[in-house]
């Protein structure tokens, strides 16, 4: 009787297949892992909810239980998750990107945060929000580092990514349509989170954040609605994960109706409607769709 129960519980454990268990840190690439490992039995896991501005997050301790047991934890890098030093299986998306990509971080006050004592990197970290990088770089190496880490699921990954990617072309089509026309014009936002999205259409952005939770100046306020005036203006632009006070008389002076984006997709199932909520916003700015 004890020989079956071993026989069946050996047949059990080379029978069953337990999927990897993967954190994402940021919701953007947890909607893009969770439609990569479709039709497998990984498990993806959100570390910070779409509503936590990611740049003041620290984990609590069931999210470092959950760091320290992951088999895969992809993160962005460029000094967004300062709190992953140490953990071993860290996947930092942005080192995929070439050097002469990123953009470097214009506000000199970030250099420091003294208020949290932190310093903050060269770059801006908000590589995500363009579909041609998540299309072109970060995709791609998502999915050989899955193919690495359970390459018996490679015809679910590869078809998983081809149909993802097929999806953003008609999404970068679009944002070429809309944006194309804009070289030379600026925007005005709360927080300089799109500028990956923006800046190879050759579109400025103004940004009323100084640092993280410090307010803008009055001088720099004046700065802005004087450069928004004397330049082609886009839009006015807020974000859902900050507070849009400032951007009201800026607002009313330029005569703009501010429009809410949403960098981490709080209200989003998927990858492809994070992408076309982005869309929508610019098309409300511009009046064109």
């Amino acid at each position: 009787m004890k020989r079956t129960l071993v026989l069946l519980l050996t047949v059990f454990v080379l029978t069953v297949s337990f999927g990897l268990s993967i954190v994402a840190t940021i919701n953007p690439y947890y909607l893009i892992l969770k439609e990569l490992v479709a039709g497998t039995n990984n498990e993806v896991f959100l570390l910070i909810k779409p509503g936590i501005n990611p740049h003041t997050f620290s984990p609590t301790i069931s999210d470092v239980k959950r760091l320290t047991t992951a088999d895969i934890v992809f993160a962005n890098g460029l000094e967004l998750e300062p709190y992953l030093e140490g953990y071993r299986e860290v996947i930092f998306l942005s080192d995929f990107l070439p050097k002469e990509i990123l953009l470097k971080d214009t506000h000199e006050s970030h250099e420091k945060d003294e208020e949290n004592d932190k310093e903050h990197g060269e770059f801006n970290p908000h590589i995500w929000v363009s579909p041609k990088l998540v299309r072109d770089y970060v995709i791609p190496q998502i999915v050989k580092v899955l193919l690495e880490k359970d390459p018996k699921n490679r015809e679910n990954f590869e078809k998983n990514a081809e149909r993802l990617i097929n999806s953003l072309n008609d999404v970068v089509n679009r944002f070429d349509q809309l944006l194309s026309s804009y070289k030379d014009a600026v925007l005005v936002i709360t927080h300089p989170s799109i500028v990956y999205l923006t800046v190879p259409y050759g579109i400025e952005t103004l940004a009323l954040e100084e640092g993280h939770g410090k307010e803008p100046s009055a001088k720099m306020l004046r700065e802005i609605i004087e450069r928004a005036k004397s330049e082609k203006l886009l839009g006015v632009f807020a974000e859902v994960q900050f507070n849009e006070k400032l951007l009201i008389p800026i607002a009313k002076e330029l005569k703009k109706e501010i429009v809410v984006l949403d960098p981490l997709g709080v209200n989003v199932k998927n990858a492809v409607d994070y992408y076309k909520n982005l869309l929508e916003a610019f098309q409300r700015a511009t009046g064109v769709k």
